[in-house]
């Protein structure tokens, strides 16, 4: 998946673009419809999104965040009641410190991350995206990037005991969802020439788990 997003390129020009992971910017709720993302945030970072929502007696309604291209939706468990989604944004002036839209259900994490680049985003392509819900254990490989920079994400849960595996949870910063520790992310920066695939899954054989993933590279 390609999507252009609408930014003129910078003075900079043919300077190397380089990521640096914002772990001081990030957010997260639990129950609400919106999330807000920190004043900190800047014109031109890239927001990953991700939601979980449960919908007792159905399947949750996906609503993606006005603007963001969704990179993975998936929906199982019992009865087809919970859904998960991931998406990417290159924020614009009025996405900062207001009140973004997502998904409504009986029960919903939400979760940004921010990724600043070094000059203005021309492009995102991403690739090896994937995302399940199930009841064992399971371990998916997000592909080498084919370009840099780029990032590399991951997401699992657990509604018992969360038991990650895999090698991306040695090499990326993690982020525990609503403060959930058994709901986290997995965000790596490879900014190159060297890239690497990378791993992530759970190891479990009971209740109900699910993951995510991809690569997005930024020119």
């Amino acid at each position: 998946m390609s999507l252009g997003v609408g930014i003129v390129a910078s003075a900079a020009g043919d300077a190397p673009m380089t990521l640096t992971l914002m772990t001081g910017i990030t957010a997260t709720n639990s129950g609400s419809s919106t999330i807000t993302i920190p004043a900190t945030a800047n014109v031109g970072d890239i927001a990953i999104f991700t939601q979980y929502a449960y919908q007792s007696g159905g399947t949750p309604t996906a609503q993606e965040f006005s603007g963001a291209t969704t990179i993975n939706n998936a929906v199982g468990g019992p009865s087809n009641y919970r859904r998960i989604m991931v998406s990417l944004k290159v924020l614009g002036s009025g996405d900062i410190n207001t009140p973004l839209t997502g998904m409504s259900a009986s029960g919903t994490y939400k979760t940004v991350r921010i990724v600043r680049p070094s000059r203005a985003v021309t492009n995102i392509a991403t690739g090896s995206a994937y995302g399940r819900i199930t009841n064992t254990s399971f371990l998916d490989t997000i592909l080498t990037s084919p370009a840099y920079p780029a990032i590399l994400f991951g997401r699992t849960f657990s509604e018992l005991t969360l038991n990650p595996q895999g090698t991306l949870i040695s090499n990326s910063y993690r982020f525990n969802e609503n403060s959930d520790a058994d709901f986290a992310t997995w965000l790596e920066v490879q900014n190159g020439p060297t890239m690497a695939s990378r791993t992530i899954g759970l190891n479990t054989s009971t209740g109900v788990v699910g993951g995510q993933g991809f690569y997005a590279v930024i020119s």
